[in-house]
């Protein structure tokens, strides 16, 4: 294997939850700053914001998990484009979601194929 290849693994359960706190906070920090600039739907800003940045920090360390942040990141946004009647911008979002499960299950697949598991997290 190449240095650019492909070699995910599993976060650690404290780090796990650690990444789900910071998306968290991240979101309330967000959603106060959206507010004062006159956002409309600030909390949902601030989530699908929180979980992407959160998603991306995981991605570039090769975690299966940051699959799970882009999960909830693409269907906030769904949720949200939906309820500003931005249909065509929800259904874009759907299409993330299912190329999250898509690539969730295939980095596990890959995992497995690897050796690596949960209780061998790193």
């Amino acid at each position: 294997m190449g240095p650019d290849a492909l070699r995910p693994a599993h976060l650690r359960l404290p780090h796990y939850l650690l990444a789900w706190l910071a998306a968290a906070l991240l979101s309330s920090v967000l959603q106060l700053g959206l507010r004062l600039a006159g956002g409309s739907a600030v909390w949902g800003d601030a989530v699908v914001t929180s979980a992407s940045l959160v998603a991306q920090a995981l991605m570039v360390q090769q975690k299966i998990e940051h699959w799970h942040f882009w999960l909830i990141a693409n269907l906030c946004a769904v949720a949200l484009f939906w309820s500003q009647q931005l249909l065509a911008t929800a259904l874009l979002y759907s299409v993330f979601a299912a190329l999250a499960l898509s690539g969730w299950y295939r980095w596990r697949a890959c995992a497995r194929s690897s050796g690596v598991n949960s209780a061998q997290a790193a």
